[in-house]
């Protein structure tokens, strides 16, 4: 039997990846044991009782689960990041989506530095237990392989997304309207997007932007929205919320992000027919081909391709260039 073992994922877009994974593997009739983190014990109600367990996501629990169960398995699919904790004599693959595990990238709180600083080492340790590792992106298999020194051979890319049916696609979206889904982690660069959208003012131009960032996660960032509000510029927080509102609201999804796994937000908004301006890095050329670009570390950078898409009469389509590999992927792991 095939472990599913996703003991570290329980929101976000690790979420959003398992449950299609889980649908697709249950479609297929494939009926996998699945290890679920006890924060997802609301979830998966159409999975039988005998083909999952919930646990509260630790290394000690892992261990010890692992340690009564490991000889009932043909096969171990680790979606959370870290390979087994034990070594174990079937197929072991590892898909890894973590920024944070990567070289000198950290949280932006010190709880969760020193928790990413242990978690790292963990998973350098546990790099032996796994036969194969699977990433994103050709860029995201470099830098694993920089940071844990893994043999490239035995990583392969294998990126898998769910691609949503259009919605409400004859809607009028606003027009000249930007919105930037995402939490506001420091690589996410909310700040310099602020200011450039402060430069925009000081020219003349007040755009719309969307934004959907914690206000108690992130409180300075929530400050600086709102003193930009108070000057008059057109700045929303929508706080935690459902993307596909946005994007069908949005004429623009505007993403300077400096680092991605794999941006799926990206691939989202596309499929609502938004158009993408994006970092010119090489995350987000690995996901799509975006309208425009800029330097995402220079404010005026943004800010000039901002006032381009106002000001041109035609800007070319977005487009989805990532293969979706969930059958290949499937195919490996069964």
């Amino acid at each position: 039997m095939l472990l599913i073992d996703s003991l570290y994922i329980n929101n976000s877009g690790g979420k959003v990846l398992l449950d299609y994974l889980v649908s697709e593997l249950e479609t297929r009739n494939i009926k996998p044991y699945y290890l679920f983190d006890l924060r997802c014990i609301n979830d998966f109600k159409e999975i039988p009782d005998e083909r999952k367990v919930f646990l509260k996501a630790n290394l000690w629990n892992r261990h010890r689960w692992y340690k009564e169960n490991f000889d009932k398995f043909s096969s171990v699919f680790c979606f959370g990041n870290i390979p087994p904790p034990i070594r174990l004599r079937i197929p072991v693959y590892t898909y890894f989506h973590q920024l944070y595990y990567l070289r000198k990238i950290y949280p932006n709180y010190l709880k969760g530095k020193i928790k990413i600083f242990f978690q790292k080492r963990i998973l350098s340790y546990l790099c032996k237990n796994t036969n194969i590792v699977m990433t994103q992106s050709e860029f995201i298999k470099n830098e694993f392989e920089k940071t844990y020194h893994f043999p490239p051979n035995r990583i392969l890319v294998m990126p898998f997304f769910y691609i949503p049916p259009p919605t409400n696609i004859h809607q009028i979206k606003n027009k000249n309207s930007f919105v930037y889904v995402s939490g506001g982690n420091r690589h996410k660069n909310h700040f310099r997007l602020l200011k450039a959208w402060e430069l925009l003012a000081k020219e003349g131009y007040y755009p719309e932007l969307g934004l959907t960032v914690d206000k108690f996660l992130f409180p300075k960032i929530d400050c600086e929205i709102k003193k930009l509000q108070q000057n008059g510029l057109k700045i929303f927080n929508y706080g935690f919320t459902n993307p596909y509102s946005l994007y069908d609201k949005y004429e623009y999804l505007i993403f300077p992000s400096l680092l991605e796994t794999m941006g799926l937000g990206q691939v989202e908004a596309i499929c609502c027919g938004c158009k993408v301006i994006a970092s010119d890095l090489p995350h987000t050329f690995a996901v799509i081909q975006p309208s425009l670009i800029f330097n995402p570390l220079d404010e005026n950078s943004i800010k000039n391709a901002v006032v381009e898409a106002l000001q041109s009469k035609k800007i070319p389509e977005s487009k989805v260039v990532m293969q979706n590999k969930i059958n290949e992927l499937i195919q490996l792991i069964k």
